[in-house]
């Protein structure tokens, strides 16, 4: 063949049979597995196969291969290039159905329809395509006058209700006879609550992360917490934050070299056995002992001296 060959399968027109396929409905996945083309939807007369289906200006359109080695194919292909047909149809299953006025009549109009063949026609029944309509097991659905389209279509398919409006009202805490338009308003309230409450949660985590962060940084400051540890714990905060807070409480402060000689000190100047004495002791027991203790260990001495006397001590008395 010396020319590339465009048919138009099929148009959004109005047919003969007042029926009207949206292209953007077309499912095309079957047919794209084996893109058969016959003659007059004959399955006996293969003639050739489609390629490079695709939509151009709102059509569905296609390139047209003819087998060459039949002759009969060769014949119609020969029809085809001189111009003798023009025309081309396809079988489609509907899938999803509406119903129009248009003027004085009625159309069908199938939103959703699955392609199964298409076929070089000699005459088409709207300007741009015929259709041929099947149901699932493949038989002709016959459309024309004197048939009602409501007939051949009695169920333009609408969603059916998984549930009873009842059980639903029921579920919402809603009385059983809430009307369709009440229990979507609580669906929506409901909906609201579910949003909120997720909304209060992840403000809740956002905060045990800020407060985590300040804890944590808080004990690397005091030197509590090695900062290479600080990761880590954060990680803790995230999977228990009490458990995390409880740990971070815990951690130590580290002992100054001041701390410990002051301790050893202090143990050092406390005679053994005294340990437990009161101020009182002390003043019976060894009143020169308080004495240096007061010259020596004043904090000491104030401890035990508050101890008696519910107060500080001057400190003029040392």
């Amino acid at each position: 063949m010396s020319k590339k060959l465009i048919f138009i399968l099929s148009t959004e027109e109005v047919n003969t049979q007042r029926a009207k396929l949206l292209t953007a409905g077309a499912k095309t996945e079957q047919f794209l597995k084996n893109p058969i083309m016959l003659f007059m939807h004959d399955d006996f007369k293969i003639i050739g196969r489609w390629e490079n289906l695709r939509v151009d200006s709102g059509n569905l359109v296609a390139d047209a291969v003819f087998d060459l080695e039949d002759d009969f194919a060769k014949e119609i292909a020969g029809k085809v290039e001189r111009g003798f047909i023009k025309a081309a149809s396809v079988s489609a299953r509907p899938l999803k159905w509406h119903f129009e006025g248009e003027g004085s009549d009625e159309i069908c109009v199938f939103s959703e329809w699955e392609l199964r063949e298409a076929s070089v026609v000699s005459i088409p029944s709207n300007r741009g395509a015929l259709v041929k309509l099947v149901d699932a097991d493949g038989v002709e659905i016959k459309l024309g006058e004197g048939i009602k389209l409501s007939d051949a279509f009695p169920l333009p398919l609408k969603p059916k209700k998984s549930m009873d409006l009842k059980i639903i009202a029921k579920e919402l805490n809603l009385s059983d006879t809430a009307t369709e338009a009440e229990i979507l308003v609580a669906i929506q309230v409901s909906k609201q609550a579910a949003a909120d409450f997720a909304l209060m949660q992840q403000q809740q985590i956002d905060r045990r992360k800020a407060d985590a962060l300040k804890l944590a940084d808080v004990a690397v400051a005091d030197g509590r917490l090695k900062a290479e540890l600080k990761d880590k714990y954060l990680k803790l905060a995230d999977a228990d934050f009490d458990l995390f807070k409880d740990t971070i409480d815990g951690l130590p402060k580290p002992v100054s070299l001041t701390d410990t000689l002051r301790t050893h000190q202090q143990n050092a100047q406390a005679p053994k056995g005294r340990e437990t004495w009161l101020f009182s002791d002390w003043q019976e027991k060894d009143g020169e002992g308080l004495y240096q203790m007061s010259k020596n260990n004043f904090e000491n001495y104030s401890k035990l001296f508050k101890e008696e006397h519910g107060h500080e001590p001057s400190k003029d008395i040392a």
